[in-house]
């Protein structure tokens, strides 16, 4: 049974949200792995939905103190533990070949076996942690925890494959055998039984990043879904169109405004691409950019989802948690690279409209901005909210993101085609949460274990200290190492996931080298996220190929060229933490233009254009200057002014030289 919206009155090609897309979508985020339950199975299945999500409001408001009950915060995350791994092998086929309709039987007893794991941890904790047997070992808690750990592994391999089981597969193997390895990584070996008991009732391991899924995820991750069923993914492409409709390159403008908007409701990269995709990509191939190009366009597009503010994907979040931050620092922290990625993206796309002679859309195919507007106040206002919540009252990310998932649905009841089939649409905005924090809670936990090899072992200060020893003291080498080994994790599985293995592994080497702790996670976390469009394993860019029809591989690499700054900026940043709104205020400033000033003379040398199509001795002359500009950003904040005044006069000369040699006739661009 589909929980597919349909709209009245929008036709199927223009709606971002037909059953068409939405399949799409499905398929490339895997959504097709779930079964397509019926009878009570399904009746069972949408119960635990919507009790997990009432569940969760229910904790992070602290219901239970006003009810006189005491809950501990793990016994909480074992019973979202029971019911999530409950539903993944209620509802998530084993293999391809599975039916898609029918439960195995080994299916329910995998399913009570992960519901008995998670409540062991819900009914025992309070009485293990008051008798102080947290770190006995215990035979109940060796056999749950082990079937667990198995559990939690088979969970992933469901939604995720085998490369991330197998990473975690290698990280236990090396706590119970590190006899077996050479060099530093031999340590004496960690008995099977004290592992397991580490992995299942260690409050600051699987646990930690357990709850992280059960707290923040879920409800930011609900109320962006409520924000899309309800009309919001139109109002976006709506907005986008007005904003950007009538202007040179239309098309791709669209695609960035309106992925940018996405990333602050759904925060991954994927889904921005076949929701954007699904009307931007055609738009972009028949105005005349080539099947790469639109493909590209949107991929870079969709991927910066992850570092936009407000809401940013899990990884901010997880960043939050491990530095001891609050959210809101880490999303004001990210609002300067964020724009300057898309400003970078902006002046690619319009350079290369005017060198194809792209023109903007006619009045008659984009909305009325005036009407539009009149219309945002059912997306703005639950922004409005969290904005609140977040950044005024300072609530904790938790309580934000609840808080405004709930005042979200009165509001949305004000608008007449949002109370159009309004339970139906409820359900389907809880049925997409839940399937996207099934696979959240999954990779979280599993990257618990890592944690927790890594702590019990002294992996996370062994593999530190290799690091800078291999790097030999360079800062840039050990940066260009951490950036290669996040772009290689994040090829074959969730740039999430990818950030918590580097973050554990890379980020104190990075901070033991005075790195600002923030500007390092948020170093690891951009190369995370880049993996999307990096090849050989690009699954924005090969996502966005599906759409466009061009070749995976060089819709690949034209992302890259269209989103090279987001290769440099992070250099930036931990240099220079002014950019992540460390310093003063003419630090900041100075730096911001500086950064500015740079990212438009790059954008101008990987677009090869600005008044007209240039040689490749002008494109390495814009080069030379954007070096000019980012070259006293490398200095640990210390400004090469000499540097940056050259790079000014030679900034001038090249514009004016420009200019006075751009075509005489009147009209768009020629090709180049």
């Amino acid at each position: 049974m589909s929980f597919l919206p349909s709209y009245d009155g929008l036709k199927g090609e223009e709606c971002v949200m037909n059953a068409e897309h939405a399949q799409r979508e499905m398929k490339i985020i895997k959504v097709s792995t779930f079964r397509d339950l019926k009878g009570f199975n399904r009746i069972l299945q949408v119960i635990l939905y919507i009790y997990v999500i009432i569940a969760c409001a229910a904790f992070v408001l602290s219901i239970d103190s006003y009810l006189g009950i005491v809950i501990f915060s793990e016994q909480y995350y074992g019973a979202f533990l029971a019911a999530c791994l409950f539903l993944v092998f209620l509802g998530v086929r084993g293999n391809k070949k599975s039916l898609s309709e029918k439960v195995p039987w080994y299916d329910y007893l995998l399913a009570l076996a992960g519901l008995a794991c998670g409540l062991y941890l819900t009914i025992r904790y309070p009485a293990l942690t008051m008798a102080g047997e947290i770190g006995y070992i215990q035979p109940p808690t060796v056999v749950l925890g082990t079937l667990f750990i198995l559990l939690v592994l088979e969970a992933i391999r469901r939604m995720q494959g085998w490369s991330l089981v197998i990473l975690i597969s290698s990280f236990i193997f090396y706590g119970l055998f590190t006899n077996l390895f050479p060099g530093v990584l031999k340590l004496d070996p960690t008995p099977f039984p004290r592992l397991i008991n580490y992995f299942y009732l260690d409050p600051d391991n699987m646990l930690w990043l357990a709850g992280i899924a059960a707290t923040i995820a879920l409800p930011f991750v609900f109320f962006g879904q409520v924000l899309f069923v309800f009309r919001g993914a139109l109002f976006i492409r709506d907005l986008s169109f007005a904003i950007v409709g009538r202007f040179r390159g239309a098309p791709a403008k669209v695609a960035v405004v309106a992925s940018s908007l996405f990333g602050t409701i759904t925060g991954g990269a994927a889904v921005n691409v076949m929701v954007t995709g699904a009307f931007t990509i055609p738009m972009m191939k028949s105005a005349g950019y080539r099947s790469t190009t639109a493909g590209a366009v949107e991929a870079v597009a969709s991927s910066g989802g992850q570092i936009m503010p407000p809401i940013m994907g899990i990884a901010a979040f997880i960043i939050a948690e491990f530095l001891g931050i609050t959210y809101t620092q880490v999303a004001l922290s990210a609002i300067i690279p964020a724009l300057l990625f898309y400003i970078a993206v902006f002046i690619q796309v319009d350079l290369d409209a005017a060198k194809l002679g792209i023109m903007g859309l006619p009045p008659e195919e984009r909305p009325q901005l005036r009407k539009t507007i009149g219309d945002s106040w059912l997306f703005i206002l639950p922004m409005a909210i969290l904005v609140y919540f977040l950044f005024i009252v300072r609530r904790d990310a938790a309580t934000a993101g609840i808080m405004s998932a709930i005042l979200t649905i009165p509001v949305i009841l004000f608008s007449k085609e949002n109370r159009k089939q309004f339970w139906r649409k409820l359900l389907d905005a809880i049925e997409r949460t839940m399937r996207a924090i099934l696979t959240v809670a999954a990779i979280l936990t599993g990257a618990g274990f890592i944690v927790a090899v890594s702590s019990v072992t002294g992996l996370g200060s062994v593999f530190s200290i290799m690091l800078v020893k291999i790097a030999g003291n360079n800062m840039i080498l050990l940066l260009v190492i951490a950036a290669i080994g996040c772009m290689l994790l994040g090829m074959g599985m969730p740039s999430m996931a990818a950030y918590v293995l580097v973050a554990i592994l890379v980020a104190p080497a990075l901070i033991d080298m005075e790195f600002l702790p923030l500007a390092a996670h948020m170093f690891i976390l951009y190369y995370s996220i880049m993996s999307n469009i990096t090849p050989p394993v690009a699954i924005g860019a090969y996502a966005a190929a599906a759409l466009s029809g061009g070749s995976s591989m060089r819709t690949a690499f034209s992302a890259m060229r269209i989103g090279i700054l987001a290769y440099i900026i992070p250099f930036l940043f931990v240099f220079t933490p002014a950019l992540v709104l460390k310093g003063t205020f003419l630090e900041i400033v100075a730096a911001t233009i500086l950064a500015l000033a740079g990212t438009v003379f790059l954008g101008i040398a990987f677009s090869g254009f600005l008044f007209r199509a240039m040689r490749w001795e002008r494109r390495l002359l814009a080069l030379v200057i954007t070096g000019s500009f980012f070259f006293p950003l490398l200095h640990r904040g210390s400004f090469n002014w000499i540097g940056y005044v050259l790079g000014m006069c030679l900034a001038a000369f090249f514009i004016v030289s420009e200019w006075r040699r751009r075509p005489s006739a009147t009209g768009p661009a020629s090709p180049a």
